[in-house]
C-alpha cells in the first residue's frame, strides 16, 4: 500500500491521530464506519424519502469541504493547485474511493473518482435498484464546498460521468458561475 507524502507528513507531525476510541485529522475528530453501515443508512432513507437523501448527502459533503478549507487550507502555504491535490490526498485516506484532481484552471477543476465503496454498495443493492442517477453526491458536495472557498465564487458542479450508471469512472466538474 502506498501512502502519499501528505499523509506521511500528517502522521509524522501528529496531525493524524489514532487513539483508543478516537480518530483525528488536523485536530478534527472523525468517525469511520463500514460501508455496509453507511450504505444501509442511504438505503433506508432512500426507501423512506426518495431521492432527497442525495440532496442531504450533497449538503453534508459541501459543509465538509468548507470545513476542510477552514481547518486545513488556511494553515497551508501551498498554491491553490498544490493545496487541492493535498486535500484530495487526504480524502483518499478517508476511504471515499480513488480521487484524482484533473484539469485545474483558475476558474475550474474536475475530480475523477474510481472504486467508490458507496457507489459499489448502492450498485449491488436491491433497495436502490432502478435508481437512474449518479450517487456520488457526498463527493460532489465536498468538491463543491472546496471550490466555493478556493475560487471565492458561486460554483456550478455537475457529473460528467458516473460509475453507478455504467461508466468506468465518475467524473465531476466544478466551475465558477459566469
Amino acid at each position: 500500500m502506498s501512502v502519499s507524502k501528505f499523509v506521511k507528513k500528517m502522521m509524522f507531525s501528529q496531525k493524524l491521530n489514532f487513539k483508543e476510541g478516537e480518530f483525528e485529522l488536523m485536530d478534527i475528530r472523525g468517525l469511520m464506519l463500514p460501508v455496509e453501515t453507511f450504505g444501509g443508512i442511504i438505503e433506508r432513507e432512500y426507501n423512506t424519502s426518495g431521492e432527497e437523501i442525495f440532496d442531504t448527502l450533497f449538503e453534508a459533503g459541501r459543509s465538509h469541504g468548507k470545513l476542510a478549507i477552514d481547518e486545513i487550507g488556511r494553515k497551508n502555504k501551498a498554491s491553490k493547485k498544490e493545496f487541492l491535490s493535498k486535500l484530495w490526498d487526504s480524502a483518499n485516506m478517508m476511504g471515499l474511493g480513488k480521487l484524482e484532481l484533473r484539469n485545474y484552471t483558475s476558474k475550474s477543476y474536475q475530480v475523477r473518482l474510481t472504486n467508490s465503496p458507496i457507489v459499489g454498495f448502492l450498485k449491488n443493492s436491491e433497495k436502490t435498484d432502478g435508481l437512474d442517477r449518479p450517487v456520488a453526491e457526498i463527493t460532489k458536495g465536498i468538491g463543491h464546498g472546496i471550490a466555493e472557498e478556493i475560487f471565492e465564487s458561486e460554483i456550478e458542479s455537475e457529473f460528467l460521468k458516473s460509475e453507478y450508471k455504467g461508466d468506468r469512472e465518475t467524473l465531476i466538474s466544478f466551475e465558477v458561475v459566469k
